[in-house]
């Protein structure tokens, strides 16, 4: 955008107020769009509020060890699984389904302090297709201080 924040957005913003916003894709030059704006008949909408939102800082340490969600969830055809680590940890990250068969080991690696994520491309162990269905996928780590650490969390396949 060709903008700055003082020419689009008025200051400042107050955290109780629902704002509207006008975006037209146009590849006109920012002094006639201004102009031209009022007379747009191709206006997207779209409504935004202010405030926080959840969005990790990724530049703070990581403290904790924790599986956390996948995403997409429902998802088809894969999923990407996060977890953090607050110390180095052998990891093993594994799929079920819902009788508690193990369909998959998707990883059993070292990895360093930090953000991770592995992928899930929605197959077994053979590279068949898993069903449509409810699975499960555990992490387990342990660090060289012995340190140890197992979580399961449940996903959604759709197809």
């Amino acid at each position: 955008i060709h903008y700055s924040s003082e020419e689009v957005v008025p200051a400042p913003l107050d955290a109780e107020t629902t704002y509207f916003w006008r975006v037209v894709p146009t590849t006109q030059e920012p002094s006639q769009l201004l102009n031209d704006m009022n007379d747009a008949q191709d206006v997207v909408t779209w409504e935004f509020t202010t405030g926080t939102t959840d969005v990790e800082d990724v530049s703070k340490p990581v403290t904790v060890t924790e599986l956390q969600g996948n995403y997409p969830n429902p998802f088809n055809p894969e999923t990407v699984i996060n977890f953090t680590l607050a110390e180095p940890m052998t990891v093993e990250i594994e799929v079920f389904d819902i009788a508690g068969n193990k369909v998959v080991t998707l990883v059993t690696d070292e990895f360093a302090t930090g953000n991770h994520q592995v992928k899930w491309k929605g197959n077994d162990a053979n590279g068949r297709d898993a069903a449509s269905g409810v699975y499960f996928y555990r992490m387990t780590g342990r660090s060289q201080t012995q340190n140890s650490y197992t979580k399961t969390k449940k996903m959604i396949l759709l197809k």
